[in-house]
């Protein structure tokens, strides 16, 4: 099936029951604010494999990064709090000019 984000999320009630197995999103960029409607649609999708296409994972905050990523792995990035603590922090503090050598450090490597 192919469908748009607007009949996607119009439809949701009717689209989530299918079995799929796969999804792919092209321009899965439209989904990486965690509270827009057509994010919470597509979390409602059933399946074993989430794929998302875009060419701007990251354009205002490292959060959209963190939405597109749980989208796709449910689960495996930790929740948002353990991502902004661990991952948003401190590639922030570390790209700052009065960044300490152990602070930029910190954001060149990120564990979750």
């Amino acid at each position: 099936m192919i469908t748009s984000f607007d009949t996607a999320r119009s439809d949701i009630a009717l689209l989530s029951d299918l079995p799929f197995s796969t999804i792919f999103v092209d321009e899965a960029h439209k989904i990486k604010n965690p509270s827009s409607k057509i994010t919470l649609a597509f979390h409602q999708f059933t399946c074993e494999v989430r794929f998302g296409l875009t060419g701007t994972a990251i354009q205002n905050a490292y959060e959209e990064l963190f939405t597109l990523l749980d989208w796709t792995n449910k689960g495996r990035v930790g929740s948002l709090k353990e991502w902004r603590e661990k991952v948003s922090k401190p590639l922030a503090v570390g790209q700052s000019a009065r960044a300490t050598e152990v602070e930029r450090a910190r954001g060149k490597v990120s564990v979750l």
